[in-house]
Order: C-alpha cells, then sequence, then structure tokens
C-alpha cells in the first residue's frame, strides 16, 4: 500500500541525517520519482523549506520537528514555477483571462498572485513580450514570432533527451510524433543536398512542432513577422515540402509566413554540401573573415590564459565554421539544444572553462549572448582538440628499456612501446640487461626480460621478449599509477603552500551565494590578496556559467587570472548553500596570479577530479578543522594514486 507526503515527513523524523531517495521509496512502497514529488509538494506548499535535497538524499529542515529551519529564498522554486504556469496558461489564449481566475488555477492567494504575476512579467521581458493588465484581465501581448521563440525557451529548459516535452506540454495545443517529424526533416534535408548534426535536427523539430501547434491554434505569423520571397533556395524548399507534408497529414494549411519563417530556422541549422565536398551555410561560404578573426581571438585568448600551445589552422578553421552557424542561428534566437550540459561541465572542468573564457571572447566581439547550451559544444572543440594532440604531457614518466639482443627483436620493441604511449612514456636509455648498473641510472620505470635490482623510487615491470597483450597492460598500468602519483604529491604541495589555515572556514552562511562570494573576497582584499574591482571579475565569470557542480562544490574564480598572490580560500558548510538551480556544501574561491597560471592550470584539473567525485565530496564535507581537512584529502590522494 503507498503512503503520501505524511508518511515521508514520518521516516524523515526518526533519521537523524541524510536519507537516500531508493531507501525511502522502498519504505513507502512508491518510485523514487514520487518521494521527488513529493518534497517538490510539501516545499510549494509552505513557506519554507520542509525537507532540503542534495546528493546524499533528503532530510528535514523544518522547526516544528526540532531541526533549524531554511526559509525560501525571494526566488523560490515555487514562486518560479507558478509563474512559468501562469505564462504558459496566457501563450495558449489571445483571449484575456481572469486574474481570480488564474489565482483559482494556481492554488494561491490574491496577494501572491501579485507576487507570481511580477516575476512572469520578468521572466518574458528579455523576449519582448509583455503581460499586460486591464482592470482585472491579463493577456500577453507581443508578436507571434517572440512567442515561439519562448516556447522554444520553455522547451529546450526541460531539458528532455528523448524530447518527450514536445508529445507532453501544455505550450503544445497537441502532441506530436516526434520520429514522425523528424522523418520529414530528414527526408526533405537529403532531397535538397542539406546536412545537418543531432543538435541541429532536434533544434528543428522542436521549432516544427510549435509552428504546427500555434497553426492549429490559429496563431499564425504574420507578413510583417516573417515576409514571403520568391527564393528558389534549397532551405526555402526543404520547408515547403515539410510544410506540404504536414499539412497534409494534420489537415491544416500552412501559409507563406509560416513557412518562410521554417525556412530561417533550417537555414541557421543546416549546412549544404557541394560537388567537392566542401561545406556551405546558405548561400554564403563555410565562414567570412570576420567569423575567422572571431575565432583566431578567441583562440589566442585560451590559449595564453591557459598556457597551451597556439591552436592549430585547421582547428581555427573548425571554430570558424560554428561561429559562423552560431551567428546565423542568434539572428533568428535558434540556439540549439545540448542535453550533454551537466555531464561537460562535472566531468571535464578544466576543459569547460576554457570552452566559458572563449565563449566570453565570442560573446563579446560579435555582440551575441551565448547559451549553456552553445557553450558546452565549445567544451567539445577544444577537448576533442587536446585529445588528438596527445598535448597532456606533463606526467610523463622517465623509462629505461632493458633487453636481450636476438635478431634485433628490440628494435620491434621500442617501436610499438613508442607508438602505444607516445608522450607518456619517454625512453632514456635502451641497453643490454647483461651491461644493467643500477647505480648508474636514474629514471622512474625499467622494463626489463629479466628480474633485476632497481634504485630506490623506481618501479619495475617484468616483461616477455615478444612482448605481447598482457606485457602492454602491465606496463600501461605502471605508468598510469607512476603519472598519477607524480600528479598527487604536486597536488598536495600546492595545496598546502597555497591553502592556509586563515583561508579556511566551516559552517560559514553570510548570506545567499553571491554575498558569501562578497564576503570571502572581502577578506581577502583585507589580506592583501586582491585588489579593488576582484568581486566584480568573480562575479562576472559567474554570470557566464555557474561554478557549481551536481555534487555540491563551486568554485569560484574570474575568467583570467587577476589576484595580487595566488591562493586557495576554502568554506565547508554543513548546510548546502542554494547556488542557482542547484546547490554547494564546499565552495572553493580560487585565486590566481599572473606568474602561477600554469601551475594553476594543472592544478585546477586535478583537484576538481578529487571534488567531482561525490564520495570525495562527502568525505570532506565531514571535516572538522583544517587539519582534519588535510589529512582527509592526504588520504584521498593516497587512495586515488596507489
Amino acid at each position: 500500500m503507498k503512503m503520501g507526503p505524511s508518511a515521508l515527513i514520518s521516516q524523515l523524523m526518526e533519521q537523524s541525517g541524510w536519507v537516500d531517495a531508493k531507501t525511502l521509496a522502498t519504505i513507502l512502497h512508491v518510485t523514487p520519482r514520487t518521494i521527488r514529488s513529493y518534497v517538490r509538494r510539501l516545499n510549494e506548499e509552505s513557506n519554507e523549506i520542509i525537507i532540503e535535497s542534495s546528493s546524499r538524499g533528503y532530510r528535514l529542515v523544518n522547526n516544528e520537528f526540532g531541526i533549524q529551519t531554511r526559509p525560501k529564498s525571494s526566488t523560490s522554486t515555487s514562486a518560479d514555477s507558478r509563474a512559468e504556469r501562469l505564462i504558459r496558461i496566457l501563450l495558449a489564449t489571445d483571449r484575456p483571462q481572469s486574474i481570480y481566475d488564474m489565482a483559482d488555477e494556481l492554488h494561491v492567494s490574491e496577494s501572491t498572485m501579485q507576487l507570481v504575476l511580477r516575476k512572469a512579467r520578468k521572466i518574458v521581458q528579455p523576449y519582448k513580450l509583455v503581460i499586460s493588465r486591464a482592470h482585472d484581465s491579463l493577456v500577453l501581448m507581443g508578436s507571434e514570432s517572440d512567442k515561439r521563440r519562448f516556447i522554444n525557451r520553455i522547451l529546450i529548459g526541460s531539458r528532455n533527451m528523448d524530447f518527450s516535452a514536445l508529445t507532453n506540454s501544455t505550450v503544445l495545443k497537441n502532441g506530436y510524433d516526434v520520429h514522425k517529424l523528424k522523418y520529414a526533416i530528414t527526408d526533405a534535408l537529403a532531397e535538397h543536398g542539406l546536412t545537418c548534426d543531432d543538435y541541429g535536427l532536434n533544434n528543428m523539430v522542436m521549432h516544427l512542432a510549435i509552428m504546427l501547434s500555434r497553426i492549429e491554434a490559429q496563431q499564425r505569423m504574420t507578413a510583417e513577422e516573417a515576409p514571403t520571397t520568391g527564393n528558389a533556395s534549397p532551405e526555402v524548399m526543404c520547408a515547403t515540402e515539410v510544410c506540404m507534408a504536414m499539412g497534409e497529414s494534420l489537415g491544416i494549411s500552412i501559409d507563406d509566413p509560416d513557412r518562410f519563417y521554417f525556412a530561417l530556422v533550417i537555414e541557421a541549422n543546416t549546412r549544404r554540401a557541394t560537388a567537392a565536398g566542401i561545406m556551405t551555410s546558405g548561400n554564403a561560404p563555410v565562414f567570412e573573415e570576420r567569423d575567422l578573426s572571431i575565432a583566431e581571438h578567441a583562440a589566442e585568448r585560451v590559449s595564453t590564459t591557459y598556457c597551451l600551445e597556439r591552436f592549430s589552422t585547421e582547428f581555427i578553421q573548425q571554430l570558424a565554421v560554428h561561429i559562423h552557424a552560431l551567428i546565423s542561428r542568434a539572428a533568428t534566437n535558434t540556439f540549439v539544444y545540448n542535453p550533454l550540459v551537466n555531464k561537460v561541465r562535472s566531468e571535464y572542468p578544466l576543459i569547460h572553462d576554457m570552452a566559458v573564457v572563449m565563449a566570453d571572447a565570442i560573446s563579446r566581439e560579435a555582440s551575441i549572448r551565448l547559451t549553456e547550451d552553445e557553450i558546452a559544444f565549445f567544451t567539445f572543440h577544444i577537448g576533442g582538440y587536446l585529445q588528438n594532440r596527445c598535448m597532456i604531457d606533463r606526467d610523463c614518466v622517465t623509462c629505461v628499456v632493458l633487453y636481450i639482443n636476438y635478431h634485433n627483436m628490440q628494435d620491434y620493441f621500442i617501436q610499438r612501446l613508442r607508438s602505444l604511449f607516445k608522450t607518456q612514456l619517454q625512453i632514456i636509455s635502451v641497453q643490454s640487461v647483461f651491461d644493467y648498473d643500477s647505480t648508474r641510472l636514474d629514471c622512474e620505470l625499467i622494463l626489463s626480460p629479466l628480474e633485476v635490482d632497481v634504485p630506490e623510487g623506481c618501479r619495475r615491470v617484468v616483461i616477455s621478449p615478444l612482448f605481447g597483450r598482457e606485457d602492454e597492460e602491465a606496463v600501461r598500468k605502471a605508468v598510469n599509477e607512476i603519472s598519477q602519483e607524480k600528479r598527487g604529491r604536486q597536488l598536495e604541495s600546492t595545496i598546502a603552500q597555497f591553502l592556509r589555515p586563515d583561508f579556511f572556514k566551516l559552517n560559514f552562511y553570510p548570506g545567499n551565494y553571491d554575498e558569501l562570494i562578497a564576503a570571502m573576497v572581502l577578506d581577502c582584499l583585507d589580506k592583501g590578496l586582491v585588489g579593488e574591482g576582484y568581486l566584480e571579475k568573480v562575479l562576472e565569470r559567474e554570470a557566464l556559467s555557474p561554478t557549481v557542480f551536481d555534487n555540491l562544490v563551486a568554485v569560484p574564480h574570474t575568467v583570467e587570472p587577476a589576484a595580487l598572490r595566488s591562493f586557495l580560500y576554502l568554506v565547508i558548510n554543513d548546510r548546502p548553500v542554494a547556488w542557482g538551480q542547484s546547490s554547494a556544501n564546499i565552495i572553493l574561491l580560487l585565486g590566481i596570479s599572473e606568474n602561477d597560471r600554469e601551475s594553476f592550470t594543472n592544478f585546477y584539473s586535478d583537484f576538481l577530479s578529487i571534488l567531482s567525485n561525490a564520495k570525495n565530496a562527502s568525505e570532506l564535507i565531514g571535516s572538522v578543522s583544517y587539519e582534519d581537512f588535510m589529512r582527509r584529502l592526504t588520504a584521498l590522494l593516497k587512495v586515488r594514486h596507489d
């Protein structure tokens, strides 16, 4: 028998701390998803956060149960969700709606309705939409094109990889067969020599569903919003074919303004293939001089900020292609949805940080605002390039190879090693095992066909002269372990150098996340670590893309080195601090000076690889002092690198 929200509260009352969703679901005979619904309902119906959530599960925070209360912020999820619901209702009709009926629909009082209305107006304002009130009636004012752009924003906000929002959404009049929409578009693209990636295809599918739904609701584009044209371009012909097919299927007529608007969406998300195989976009070449210039400056900024070698010409040209399409999408506000945003941000923090710097440079030069989804695509660009170039060679392991000479078999062996390990392994000497003298060698790894003595601190791997699969795996294991041990020692040294006891605080709650950052920066200012204006630079970076990860860790910092002296300022709180749509228990303010940018690039990658592990983060949250934190961190480094 299923039990309701009250049973959830009863179970949490019996616990002293966090309880995971799976355990609660088992006890209450429901699914973990139902547990989340219970928590959301209880918090929405209260003026306080009754139950808070984290990666560790759920726990009570309400005074009624003898636990400290955490009041809702002025931008509570409840008020925001009601504001979005109000907008969805107004989007569905052009007729005025009674504000009292809306209050009943949203289950709020008339006074609360005023707060919801203010939030709703603020949400639609960037889209040139206005919620107008005449007496007691509300109506959403704005062009049809702006309304469609806002609906696209709602669907993208759902972050639903299978786009089920298209088949079950209050912003669409009817559900749609997603596969049918995709087939209609892909068939037409192939017919007219156009191509796109999965992200562009999904973006076109969303716009097509919105267009069909609005037409069925008699909310059409006007000639002023999308003027018709006689242009017989592949994009227009493709849009015509899709519109005819879907119009016949649904029994509706699609007029020229809607057809041409969809052609613009197609142009912003596709490429043409010429006979020579050169990709072009619309009637323009694959990129223009402006795009190439922006790409060069953005790549230069990343390489300078992170002490990387200059990016290749090929990389910059590929980036220019992306920028060309990006500017086209920005013109029609058709930014592409990327379902891997959170994954790349949490699993590749350093590469994502490079992407944020690149996106900032591009948005400034191109005068466009980039979304989190678009920034994640830059992570793909940079990460793929660095991986292919094998540019991570700071953990290179020095190696001596011993051999038994038989028909020069060692030549094949050496060639094989260099092919497999590239810059991971630096072979400093190759010699016969019978000439080996351990007292005259200084290296980290010795590969030998026989058991031999090795110098202190050096590792030995005994391998077959034929070097088979098992030998390869043994060498790879040794190389990885030695590399990780080196990085662990470097990381421990860096942390001990830059994280002093007076830069460490426990249970520090000056306010919301920006007030917390401000308090940390003020302390750094008093200590002479940063100058005036540092806080604005940290908040500017935060505005580009949140520095919080899903596992309750946030690492606020500036876009480029701006500290007078490098430092690490750490706050660890028992209770999470709300951080945008997420929250954080561990807050690491990272200060980098110009002289230390290279060493901190390495540190940022290594330390965050530890913090991005939820189990490690939970272990560090339990620290009771600076000394205890350093002990816990050292233990984690040892486990990770042994």
